[in-house]
């Protein structure tokens, strides 16, 4: 799976808010359903009865509502220790590759409201 920087910083915003619905469902409360955008057609969720962090890229099958997307197969799921790994290591992922460690998500950029901001970057 592949990420553009900006996926990235989205993804690393979101990290305690990730965190507090994994250890939600670690506690074993009644429902949780964590989803958000992370750029692109690309979400990160944690659902009660799962236990990961489901990074997956969205689709919405030809002729269905907007509103009806659907994972597709190209993703990753972490279970909620890889995840902890994961978090434990991105200061050293940033040190290692400066853009990662510079990048800002896409929803900061001034264009991002426009179709001036409108580009396919899916790999």
């Amino acid at each position: 799976m592949s990420y553009l920087c900006d996926r990235w910083a989205a993804l690393r915003e979101l990290i305690d808010v990730i965190n507090e619905n994994v250890n939600a469902v670690r506690r074993g409360d009644q429902t949780v359903r964590f989803q958000n955008h992370i750029g692109g057609t690309y979400y990160v969720s944690v659902t009660t009865g799962f236990g990961c962090v489901d990074i997956h890229r969205f689709y919405q099958p030809y002729n269905t509502k907007s509103d009806n997307i659907k994972p597709s197969q190209r993703g990753v799921a972490l279970r909620f220790s890889e995840w902890i790994y994961l978090c434990g290591i991105i200061a050293h992922i940033d040190a290692s590759f400066p853009s990662l460690a510079t990048a800002t998500p896409c929803y900061y950029d001034d264009d991002h409201l426009n179709q001036l901001g409108l580009t396919f970057r899916e790999s």
